[in-house]
């Protein structure tokens, strides 16, 4: 079972021609997909400061095309949330959104679809992430 990372989710939904061919593949292939509510924190946060352009949506009915598309809703666990600490700072890589996501994927054993190269360097700790 996969997570999407906030820039995977995105183009599946919006723009599905700008995911790589081996994101695609999987997508196309694979059957049980995530997002988390971690993401949709990020998405409302970028859109409320203009950064992020929804294609004429906001961010609840963007909510709502992922839903309808398949990808299924993964809330963030009080107990995840409370070990967060143990995810070592590797590269200073301190953005808040990737390392929830992160962490999320490895306490849940899931599958992390990100773009981001940054993430294989957890795969020591345990992250699982297809790039």
């Amino acid at each position: 079972m996969y997570i999407l990372d906030t820039n995977v989710l995105l183009n599946a939904v919006l723009e599905p021609h700008k995911l790589s061919m081996t994101h695609r593949k999987i997508i196309d292939e694979a059957g049980l997909f995530y997002f988390s509510n971690i993401s949709f924190w990020e998405i409302s946060l970028k859109f409320s400061y203009g950064n992020l352009s929804l294609h004429k949506h906001n961010p609840e009915l963007f909510m709502g095309l992922c839903l309808r598309v398949g990808f299924n809703l993964i809330e963030i666990r009080t107990e995840e949330i409370a070990s967060y600490y143990k995810l070592p700072l590797v590269d200073n890589h301190k953005d808040p959104f990737d390392r929830m996501l992160i962490w999320q994927c490895i306490q849940s054993d899931k599958i992390l679809l990100s773009g981001n190269r940054k993430f294989e360097q957890y795969k020591n700790f345990g992250l699982k992430v297809i790039s």
